[in-house]
């Protein structure tokens, strides 16, 4: 599960002028609680009340706070009507994830002023919570099409609409069932080609003069690299081959070329420059190249400053990757239990769990996988295949009612339309193995109708299996 993102963050120059975190501590919630004494009505130490409650799953009284503060704002605690309308807007989406309205306070604060990068940002964000992909595309390319821009901000957004869109509805296409896809023909392309980068291209041309636009160009490319790699085969420990062009690769050392004097000149920070050289090291099947400059990345990153989209989650990830396609066991197991406790987005991520436990299962540590499961459950949210993980270590130990408990509490957590399938066909395979052929039956017509009807291996269960009678 490699991926490879870009946020406001990988553009800073040196990591230490990113700022720091928040830290929701005592010291933190008695300052806020200090300063309301001094001003009971102001919006702001009232938010900050409400924000401490929110970090710390004190959902309610969280909720009581922001709205709290949303009665008490008025525009006289900020610097313009723009700061406020967009103040306004999070505090709605706050109490409210679905209230629509605050959309239209960020698209006003936008409005009042184009210039602040945080109210593009913040309006962008709205409209991407309700999948108004298309809006944003068109305030993107209209704030992008205009011959002057205030900051590169608009960029990040192109990656969304140009690059991270529609890979994930390639993505969607590859595993639908009834959908004919040519992976080869993609595989074929040059890794430029695979997505429609005319936009990009016109964009980062017309506005070459602005500083750090032709890194974002690179970056870009870089994605898209990696992107490529889906439509590679795969050998028998699903790892793909990795199969670039002699052209590919001799652009692939382009960009690393291009990082590689951004490095020299210290014009980018540490951890995004390694990180950017391990992938496409990685890529390049520079197996010592690409374990030194992850490393550094993960070494030079400050966890103060770690967010879900700037983080080292990406350098770890690779840098397992990198040694499970190379077979080096200990070091991949290694690198997971660092991962685990180091916590790289800054809270408990259970892939890394999921991942050390079906490595485990594979080498037949049985007890080892389960305990890995089992600290994954305690996380605070739970997670889809940690659970289904959980019910089938109880399926092989011979607990069956833990079994089926943990199936379909696996089922009832927020999933996507593969994943429910896939659940409903492991129930089935369950019911199969104890004899069950009706509740078999039950969850394999389920995993169909989930499918959209087209669940090859459904039908091949049914008509092996499972005999209908009049």
């Amino acid at each position: 599960e490699m991926n490879y993102t870009i946020s406001t963050y990988d553009l800073a120059p040196v990591f230490d002028s990113i700022p720091k975190n928040t830290v929701y501590d005592d010291a933190y919630l008695k300052a806020a609680e200090d300063s309301l004494k001094t001003d009971p009505n102001n919006p702001v130490f009232l938010n900050q009340i409400a924000a401490y409650c929110q970090h710390h799953g004190i959902d309610e009284m969280a909720k009581s706070y922001f709205q709290k503060t949303l009665e008490k704002l008025t525009v006289s605690y900020f610097d313009d009507e723009a700061g406020m309308l967009a103040f306004r807007g999070t505090l709605k989406q706050n109490i409210d994830p679905t209230d629509t309205t605050a959309v239209n306070d960020y698209k006003k604060a936008f409005e009042l002023n184009p210039s602040d990068s945080s109210y593009l940002d913040l309006y962008i964000y709205g409209l991407m919570t309700f999948g108004e992909i298309d809006k944003i595309k068109e305030i993107i390319y209209e704030t992008l099409e205009k011959d002057r821009i205030p900051h590169s901000l608009p960029f990040i957004y192109l990656y969304y609409t140009e690059i991270l869109f529609p890979t994930l509805e390639l993505n969607q296409l590859m595993y639908t069932d009834s959908v004919e896809f040519d992976k080869s023909d993609y595989a074929k392309r040059h890794f430029t080609e695979i997505l429609d980068m005319s936009k990009i291209n016109e964009l980062t041309r017309k506005h070459s003069s602005v500083e750090k636009v032709s890194y974002f160009k690179k970056f870009f490319e870089t994605s898209m690299v990696l992107i490529k790699v889906m439509f590679f085969e795969s050998n028998d420990d699903f790892m793909p081959i990795i199969n670039y062009s002699k052209k590919e690769k001799k652009d692939i050392l382009e960009i690393v070329s291009f990082f590689t004097d951004l490095q020299e000149k210290q014009t980018l920070n540490k951890y995004t420059i390694n990180k950017t050289l391990g992938i496409l090291y990685f890529l390049l099947e520079e197996s010592a190249l690409a374990e030194k400059h992850l490393n550094l990345a993960i070494e030079h990153f400050k966890m103060d400053r770690a967010n879900m989209n700037f983080s080292p989650n990406e350098s770890y990830m690779a840098l397992a990757s990198l040694y499970h396609m190379n077979g080096e066991k200990e070091r991949f197991e290694s690198t997971l239990k660092k991962a685990i406790k180091e916590k790289p987005l800054g809270k408990p991520y259970p892939n890394y769990d999921n991942m050390l436990a079906i490595y485990y299962l594979k080498n037949d540590k049985i007890s080892d996988a389960y305990k890995v499961v089992e600290q994954a459950l305690e996380y605070p949210n739970k997670d889809f295949l940690s659970l289904r993980l959980y019910s089938f270590l109880n399926y092989l130990s011979g607990y069956n009612t833990l079994a089926e408990k943990y199936m379909v509490e696996a089922g009832s957590v927020p999933v996507t339309q593969s994943q429910l399938t896939n659940i409903y066909i492991q129930a089935a395979i369950y019911h199969l193995d104890l004899g069950n052929a009706k509740k078999a039956y039950d969850n394999l017509m389920l995993a169909k109708e989930s499918d959209g009807g087209d669940c090859k291996i459904c039908d091949e269960l049914l008509e092996k299996y499972i005999t209908i009678k009049d």
